[in-house]
């Protein structure tokens, strides 16, 4: 069993190797914001979840544009955040 020094460095060194966005896994979207755990967790489950709330199918078009207006007004600035970016252009006053 690895000690906790051990299992914390491993999961720094995969954090720092982690470059994925949207759009490098899916081309087709446009956002290019690295991903965090937040978004990388909405990726693989984010339709699923709409699906099921919504009542409707997964590939639905609603459920599609749900799921891309949800990232965009949502969970790519939690993804921001996570990753050091600042969410205002200037400092707030």
């Amino acid at each position: 069993m690895r000690r906790k020094s051990e299992r914390h460095s491993w999961c720094l060194e995969l954090c720092r190797e982690f470059n994925e966005s949207m759009k490098s896994l899916c081309p087709s979207k446009k956002w290019t914001t690295k991903l965090s755990s937040a978004g990388l967790v909405y990726f693989h489950f984010g339709h699923n979840v709409i699906a099921e709330v919504t009542g409707r199918a997964a590939d639905d078009y609603v459920v599609k544009t749900l799921f891309d207006k949800v990232y965009e007004n949502f969970v790519e600035e939690v993804d921001g955040i996570d990753n050091g970016i600042d969410p205002y252009p200037e400092k707030p006053r």
